[in-house]
């Protein structure tokens, strides 16, 4: 007698249970279902005013302009990233022709009368 009663009473603890999980799943939908009435509500007052096409030109001219000053930027890292070893054989002609570049310009007559000038 006494396990029959333990039995009834956790049956009606296990719906009373179920019972409030049930009424908690409806509330649950419920206020889920205004809240996304709301969010619609809210999306249909926002209108788009006018024509979006001038706005598409414009960003893709930005992202035109974005693209090309991002290539020049990584040509001029290019340019300056590289180090050429040059061989000695070069490195003696270059000389050569600075050397012989200076002398001439030094015994430049306008050189020699105004080196800041010239």
């Amino acid at each position: 007698s006494q396990l029959e009663q333990e039995v009834s009473v956790l049956g009606k603890k296990v719906k009373r249970q179920n019972r409030r999980n049930l009424w908690l799943k409806k509330l649950g939908a419920i206020h889920s279902n205004q809240v996304e009435e709301k969010k619609a509500a809210r999306r249909r007052r926002t209108v788009v005013v006018g024509d979006v096409k001038p706005l598409q030109d414009a960003l893709d001219e930005v992202a035109q302009i974005l693209s090309e000053s991002c290539n020049s930027l990584g040509s001029e890292k290019q340019k300056m990233g590289k180090t050429r070893v040059v061989s000695r054989n070069k490195r003696q002609m270059v000389l050569a022709e600075e050397s012989k570049r200076f002398k001439a310009i030094s015994g430049h007559r306008q050189f020699k009368a105004d080196p800041l000038k010239a």
